[in-house]
C-alpha cells in the first residue's frame, strides 16, 4: 500500500507576502478578503493577539493600529501562481499528486518519503513553510498533518508508526476529521462519539444506520482502508459559484452584464478544469444588507439547453436571467453566478438537432485555458467581461504581483549588493 502524504502551506497567503517581503517576518499579519472587509489569512503573531478568522476589520481596527498589525489586502494572481509552483515542486516526489485546494494537496509516494525532507524542500526552492503529515489513507494523512502542527516539538511533520494511531485518533476530535462539518459533528456527539478513535471503532450497521455512505467511507479510511479515490471529492460537488461584491455600487445594467460575463468565464473555466458541466444556472442581484437606499434582491434560475462549460453560452443565459430581474433605480453592491446539477463531461449526449457546433466549442475553451493557464487569468478573454471594469474590487493594501506582471516585478537595487566595482554599470 503506497503511502499518502497530506501536503499543506502554513498561513498560505501570509506566507506568501512574507517571500516577497521579509520585513513582515515575525511581524503580526493580516491578509482580508475581497474588498478589504474580513480576515482570510493570519500569522502566528496575530493568532497570539486575538484577531480571529473572518474576523470584520473594522471591529479590530483599534487592535491592529496599537499592536502595529501589518494589513494587506488579498493578491489572488499572486496566491494562485504560488499554488502552482508548490504543485509543481511535490511533483519532484511523486508523479501522482492531487491539488486538493489552493493551499493543500494529497501526494501518493511510490515510497516512503522522510516528510522532513518535503518540508525543507519546499522551504529552500519556494520559502515557504509546510506541514506535512503520512498516513495509509488520505484522512489518515490529514488526521497526522493535524497532530504535526499541533505538537509543536514535531516541527510540522508527522509520519506515524503502526503503533501510534491509536494515540492519534484519540488525540483527534471528532469535528477536525476530514470530511466531517460541524452538523455531522454535533450528531455523532450527540451519540457519545467525540473522538476519531471511537468513530474509527464504531461498528458498519451503526454507521450506516444514522449516517451516509460518505460518512462509512470516512471511518474504512481512518480503519487504513483507501476508499476516497482522487477524484472523489470533485464527483461529489454539486455546484460551483463565483460571487463578489463590487468594489463601487453600480446603477447601469451593461455594467452588471459585464461583471456577470467575467462570473461566468470563471465559473466555467473551474468545472471545465474538474471535467464537469452544468445542467443550471443561477443569478442573484442584491444591495446589500446595509444600503442607504432602496434595498433590493432578487434572483433568478434557469435550466440551460443542454449542460455545457463553454463560457458564451454561459454568458447568454446569464444575461437572459439578468433581464429577467434587474431594476431601474436601486444601487446594486453585490452579484454572482452559481452552477448546479454538475456533471461528468465524458458521457454527455448532445441534442441531434442541435446547431451548436461542440467541438469547435470544446477547442476554443481548451485553447483558453491553455493560454490564460501558462500566460496568466484574463489574458485571452471575451469582449463581454470588458477592459476597464467599474465593479471590481477595493484592494487599498494589494502588493505586487510578483510573479506575473512584468511591470510588478521585485527590483533589486545592485548599488546595495556587495559585488566588485567593475562588475556595476555606471551610467
Amino acid at each position: 500500500m503506497r503511502p499518502t502524504a497530506l501536503v499543506d502551506v502554513n498561513n498560505f497567503y501570509v506566507s506568501a507576502e512574507r517571500v516577497f517581503n521579509p520585513k513582515l517576518r515575525g511581524q503580526p499579519v493580516v491578509v482580508l478578503s475581497n474588498n478589504d472587509g474580513c480576515v482570510v489569512s493570519r500569522s502566528d503573531e496575530a493568532k497570539m493577539l486575538g484577531i480571529p478568522m473572518a474576523a470584520p476589520l473594522f471591529k479590530h481596527r483599534e487592535l491592529i493600529l496599537t499592536q502595529g498589525v501589518h494589513v494587506l489586502s488579498s493578491n489572488y494572481e499572486l496566491y494562485g501562481d504560488m499554488s502552482d509552483r508548490v504543485y509543481r515542486v511535490l511533483q519532484r516526489f511523486s508523479p501522482d499528486v492531487e491539488k486538493y485546494s489552493i493551499d493543500e494537496a494529497f501526494v501518493y509516494l511510490p515510497e516512503f518519503v522522510e516528510p522532513a525532507l518535503m518540508r525543507d524542500t519546499m522551504q529552500q526552492y519556494l520559502g515557504l513553510p509546510v506541514s506535512v503529515g503520512i498516513g495509509p489513507t488520505k484522512t489518515l494523512a490529514k488526521a497526522a498533518n493535524y497532530l504535526g502542527k499541533a505538537e509543536s516539538h514535531r516541527g510540522g511533520v508527522y509520519a506515524p508508526r503502526d503503533d501510534e494511531w491509536d494515540r492519534v485518533l484519540e488525540a483527534l476530535d471528532v469535528g477536525a476529521v476530514w470530511g466531517i462539518g460541524r452538523k455531522w459533528a454535533a450528531r455523532l456527539k450527540r451519540h457519545q462519539i467525540a473522538t476519531a478513535l471511537q468513530l474509527r471503532d464504531k461498528t458498519d450497521a451503526f454507521i450506516k444506520t444514522y449516517f451516509s455512505v460518505v460518512a462509512h467511507r470516512i471511518v474504512l479510511e481512518l480503519r487504513g482502508q483507501p476508499c476516497i479515490d482522487l477524484n472523489h471529492l470533485r464527483q461529489d460537488r454539486k455546484n460551483a459559484a463565483c460571487t463578489r461584491s463590487f468594489g463601487k455600487p453600480l446603477r447601469e445594467i451593461d455594467d452588471l452584464r459585464e461583471a456577470l460575463a467575467f462570473f461566468c468565464a470563471t465559473v466555467g473555466s473551474r468545472i471545465r478544469e474538474d471535467g464537469q458541466l452544468a445542467s443550471q444556472l443561477h443569478v442573484f442581484l442584491s444591495t446589500g444588507r446595509f444600503s442607504n437606499g432602496e434595498s433590493y434582491r432578487r434572483s433568478y434560475t434557469t435550466l440551460l439547453p443542454e449542460p455545457t462549460s463553454t463560457t458564451p453560452l454561459l454568458i447568454r443565459s446569464a444575461y437572459a436571467a439578468l433581464d429577467s430581474i434587474f431594476k431601474k433605480g436601486p444601487v446594486y453592491r453585490q452579484a454572482g453566478v452559481i452552477l448546479s446539477g454538475l456533471i461528468d463531461d465524458s458521457g454527455q449526449q448532445y441534442d441531434l438537432f442541435s446547431d451548436r457546433n461542440h467541438a469547435r466549442d470544446a477547442s476554443l475553451m481548451r485553447a483558453m485555458d491553455g493560454i490564460n493557464h501558462r500566460y496568466g487569468r484574463g489574458k485571452v478573454r471575451l469582449g463581454a467581461e470588458g477592459f476597464d471594469p467599474k465593479w471590481t474590487m477595493k484592494q487599498a493594501w494589494r502588493s505586487a504581483k510578483y510573479t506575473t506582471r512584468w511591470n510588478e516585478l521585485k527590483r533589486v537595487g545592485l548599488g546595495s549588493l556587495d559585488l566588485p566595482q567593475d562588475l556595476i554599470p555606471h551610467s
